[in-house]
């Protein structure tokens, strides 16, 4: 599995969503955009929907799978970050700097870091050899 890192560590800029995104989806990161706005989250639905992928963020969002996790960055205070989780445990944190351990069980003894997390739905199966043929 292709591991991205972040490309812009910046607390009011940084891409780590995209590097997660690109990591789960084992897509080019540089083929992604970077939505930093306060519609992100909408933004993502919309370009994800175009692949027939369903992008769902809740609080309930503990899977066996593969996901993304919405915790404290480590590295700039009152900022959110995204890692990769598989099942309750940290496959990877994209950060270049501070980052959470790898294996580390979030839901056992720190499920109050997880503010949430995004969890992938394929809705429209057909629409799925899109995304591989428009990101390469």
């Amino acid at each position: 599995m292709i591991l991205y890192k972040q490309e812009i560590c910046d607390k009011d800029k940084g891409d780590c969503l995209r590097a997660c995104i690109a990591t789960v989806l084992q897509i080019p990161i540089k083929s992604l955009p970077n939505f930093h706005t306060n519609r992100f989250f909408l933004d993502w639905m919309k370009l994800l929907g175009n692949f027939g992928i369903e992008l769902r963020y809740g609080k309930s969002c503990w899977i066996q799978g593969y996901w993304i996790a919405s915790v404290p960055s480590k590295n700039f205070k009152g900022v959110k970050h995204s890692i990769v989780m598989k099942g309750q445990l940290v496959f990877f944190d994209p950060s270049p700097k501070k980052k959470y351990k790898v294996g580390m069980n979030l839901l056992l003894s720190h499920s109050f870091f997880v503010e949430g997390g995004y969890t992938f739905i394929i809705g429209d199966i057909e629409k799925i050899s899109n995304l591989f043929t428009a990101t390469n």
